[in-house]
């Protein structure tokens, strides 16, 4: 994991803004997407709980600290300076308070509170922090894979307090407009999840005490925020201020002290007071990306496209060799027993539209070399990425997951079909026995290579040349954002076959039909195919 964040960090200082999406670059952020993954199974995994967010350098570690119980204290780093919150004791658990340009936290933790039983608390890097793009990505892959693995989640939002009380409206909307980004157009749906914590509350400001009567009034006034504000951002503003027992305040010290309680105005209550939103709402989470990372983000959905592609015409290549593997004549059984277990697992996949998580599931089923493949080329987080960077970006490519899949399935189903076309042949002409079999009773033995007759989207052509050689990324980032469709279909048609699968269907199928009902009458051109080529697998050969 260290590994991965330093060589992401070693690229983006070389390559600075002109970071480009190359294969290195997505090797490596596959990694870190597994990796986010196994951290978040092992740290979150069923657990209720709340995650700690906000803008750099908002005073988040301070508060976790504060709510974990650990001794605090107020510092001056110079006799100029305000008095800020460490650590009292250097061997305390908690994340590191920082003070510097460059946040602490990098990875986020899982905290508990005594004073919060049940709850598990993660602490999250600030937004619009000073790390480059790829570590900004790095963290979305952690809120990605904690919103999927929680049992529910309630959100802790640190605003400073000087954010409401200056003049300048535009710190608060930055730091509504992070939350917003979280939860996209379900904004409101989680307004009652949200607590605000406002941290670095003085005492006392511009002569009166700061009390929840001020953190009101100041609310008030930032409502009427100016025209270009979303109405959700309007909306929360008013919800929190009629809901005032989700706010609570993070007082700064005055003095070199021990923090104690009095430094807390209704943390806790404030938190408890939130509602958990349980896990299949949280579908709805997104990470927050900063506008320059978004720019890089635009490349990748296309990058990924071209993979997917090319893995699915790999496991098309690794099909079709290992259905002309040499068998011996005694397995003939198991061979048609195994021919028919394929054709009708692919078959239902087809019946039943289901979805490529599920259609790979199924290629896993059929063979272990396929297996292997999906595994080695990381075909299913490949996805995952594709899918979570388009819904960052807000392009819509389920259409374009599902045509892949359903093409790479009917693709291989057409293959399973003329390997039992050829296997009737090969049996008909080589053992007597069977061609009786089939002339008695031709309708029955023809009845499984003929179901295909029920599904008109069957596949004519066997595609032999099917992946191009896709040289060129989309040098414009705004071409993929604009027509993401029509660029993916022009620009990375890497598996021409998939896009012809409905031609000529009936005629195909007679052809099929005709081979089984007639064995007898087979052509010199089909007889001289079945000699040259071997014969079925040896997976195949084995009991489903």
């Amino acid at each position: 994991m260290i590994r991965s964040t330093i060589i992401f960090l070693l690229i983006s200082w070389v390559q600075g803004e002109n970071l480009q999406l190359n294969d290195f670059l997505l090797i490596e952020l596959v990694k870190s997407f597994n990796e986010a993954e196994n951290y978040m199974t092992r740290e979150a995994s069923g657990e209720d709980a709340a995650i700690v967010l906000g803008m750099v350098h908002t005073g988040k570690s301070s508060l976790i600290n504060y709510l974990i119980g650990n001794k605090l204290k107020g510092v001056k780093l110079s006799k100029y300076d305000e008095f800020k919150i460490m650590q009292d004791e250097n061997r305390s658990k908690g994340p590191e308070i920082g003070f510097g340009l460059t946040p602490e936290t990098t990875i986020p933790t899982k905290w508990i509170s005594d004073k919060l039983p049940g709850l598990s608390i993660f602490d999250f890097p600030g937004y619009s922090d000073f790390r480059e793009s790829l570590q900004e990505i790095t963290n979305s892959f952690y809120l990605y894979h904690l919103a999927k693995k929680v049992k529910s989640l309630k959100f802790i939002l640190v605003i400073n307090f000087f954010d409401i009380a200056r003049q300048d409206v535009n710190p608060l909307l930055k730091s509504l407009q992070y939350a917003k980004k979280l939860f996209g157009n379900k904004f409101e749906m989680f307004f009652p999840s949200i607590s605000v914590i406002f941290s670095k509350v003085p005492r006392v400001h511009d002569n009166n005490a700061v009390d929840m009567e001020m953190i009101e009034h100041y609310l008030k006034e930032k409502s009427n925020v100016p025209k270009g504000a979303s109405n959700n951002i309007k909306s929360f503003l008013n919800y929190i201020i009629k809901n005032n027992d989700r706010i609570g305040l993070f007082r700064k010290p005055e003095n070199n002290e021990t923090i104690t309680s009095d430094t807390d105005f209704e943390i806790f209550s404030a938190i408890r007071n939130s509602r958990s939103v349980q896990r299949n709402y949280l579908q709805y989470v997104l990470p927050s990306i900063s506008d320059p990372t978004i720019v890089f983000l635009r490349t990748v959905p296309h990058f990924l496209n071209i993979e997917i592609r090319k893995i699915a015409q790999s496991l098309y290549e690794i099909f079709k060799k290992e259905l002309v593997k040499n068998q011996d004549d005694e397995a003939i059984p198991k061979i048609q027993a195994n021919l028919n277990y394929i054709e009708d697992l692919l078959y239902n996949s087809v019946r039943n539209e289901t979805n490529i998580y599920e259609n790979t599931k199924i290629i896993e089923k059929i063979g272990i070399k396929l297996k292997k493949k999906i595994d080695d080329s990381n075909l299913l987080t490949k996805v995952e990425m594709f899918t979570l960077f388009s819904d960052i970006l807000k392009l819509n490519v389920n259409k374009i997951l599902h045509e892949i899949s359903r093409n790479l399935i009917l693709i291989l189903r057409n293959e399973v079909r003329n390997a039992k076309n050829e296997f009737l042949t090969l049996t008909a002409t080589e053992i007597p026995e069977l061609t009786t079999t089939i002339t008695e009773n031709p309708t029955e033995n023809t009845k499984q290579s003929t179901d295909i007759t029920e599904d008109p989207e069957d596949i004519t052509e066997d595609p032999e040349d099917i992946t191009e050689d896709p040289e060129d990324i989309t040098e414009d980032p705004e071409d993929i954002t604009e027509n993401f469709t029509e660029d993916t279909e022009q620009s990375t048609d890497v598996i021409e076959g998939f896009e012809e699968i409905t031609e000529n269907v009936m005629e195909n199928t007679k052809q099929s039909t005709v081979v089984t009902e007639n064995s007898s009458n087979i052509t010199e051109d089909s007889t001289d195919i079945v000699k040259n080529s071997t014969e079925i697998p040896e997976y195949l050969a084995n009991n489903p």
